[in-house]
């Protein structure tokens, strides 16, 4: 393995770490407050974390397992390209819609998240006062799409 390599991915993801905290407390920040101090203490803010980790170790172990699969297929340059691509025509289309020169598309902008399965339990367990009740809801949220955390 190229250590050269290997030590600009490590400098890279401190200064990610260092520009980023800005955001991550101007976003993130009044979540992780808000939603647990409703119920208070230490326990519920432990149990909103461990939901979270939850989801960021489900999701990472997925993906390293479909990067894992096709891996060795030689076609991941070309879907990074490709997905890449797809990501730029959403990201203009969203921009181009935010600044009013068209129409805002009503795909998932528009969905009611009421309307998933499972939402309305998430809500009630979440909502019934019980530290625990925050258990979900971090597994819930720790799925917020987060520009750092993709990035890195």
């Amino acid at each position: 393995m190229d250590t050269g390599l290997v030590r600009f991915d490590s400098i890279s993801m401190v200064l990610l770490g260092l520009f980023g905290v800005g955001h991550c407390l101007g976003m993130c920040g009044p979540l992780v407050v808000a939603f647990p101090a409703r119920v208070g203490g230490y326990t519920a803010h432990l149990w909103y974390h461990l939901g979270r980790v939850v989801t960021y170790i489900l999701v990472g172990a997925v993906m390293g397992a479909v990067g894992g699969a096709i891996g060795g297929l030689g076609v991941v340059a070309h879907l990074q390209v490709g997905l890449g691509g797809v990501a730029a025509i959403f990201l203009l289309i969203f921009g181009l819609a935010r600044i009013g020169l068209i129409r805002e598309p009503k795909l998932l902008l528009s969905a009611n998240p009421a309307g998933l399965p499972g939402f309305g339990k998430v809500r009630r367990v979440a909502g019934s006062g019980r530290p625990i009740g925050m258990l979900p809801l971090g597994l819930v949220l720790g799925l917020l799409p987060c520009g750092l955390s993709y990035a890195a």
